[in-house]
């Protein structure tokens, strides 16, 4: 669902993939973008990807708690796919104007079977949702006027 969602906004434009990993997801989008950057903490995830990345592709190694490291209004679209939600303090300034920003984090009932399954080595959850309200602070934090929130479960 989320990779639908991600190709009805990149085509054609300068997007940022923020927590993107090894590079696979970020290289997928290659043949529709005008450029896309890849943002990760760990180099070595996103220097092993095979094979050379196309022209229009290109990864960057940072802290997003140091703030992401672009120019203000750099890109169309931004992406956040399981990444840093610390990312989402200062997105807002390298997105342009009447840009994208889309998300997709696990949520607060992730795993809540564990601690039944498993006794003693997993703790019970905390009550309430700390996930989103953690992400809503965020969210907050960074300025950003129009969230829209959509709570999607599946099962695996």
């Amino acid at each position: 669902m989320f990779a639908s969602e991600i190709e009805q906004v990149v085509r054609d434009k300068n997007v940022l993939d923020i927590g993107c990993g090894h590079g696979a997801f970020t290289m997928s989008w290659g043949p529709l973008v005008e450029q896309i950057t890849g943002l990760d903490v760990t180099s070595d995830f996103i220097h092993s990807g095979d094979p050379p990345c196309p022209a229009n592709v290109r990864f960057f190694t940072s802290n997003t708690k140091a703030g992401l490291p672009f120019e203000r209004e750099e890109f169309d679209v931004a992406y956040n796919r399981r990444g840093p939600t610390s990312a989402y303090l200062d997105v807002k300034r390298v997105v342009k104007e009447g840009g994208m920003i889309l998300g997709l984090h696990p949520g607060d009932k992730l795993s809540v079977e564990l601690s039944e399954w498993f006794p003693g080595l997993f703790e019970p959850l905390p009550p309430g949702t700390p996930v989103l309200e953690n992400l809503l602070q965020r969210l907050e934090q960074g300025g950003l006027g129009h969230a829209e929130l959509r709570n999607v479960s599946s099962i695996e």
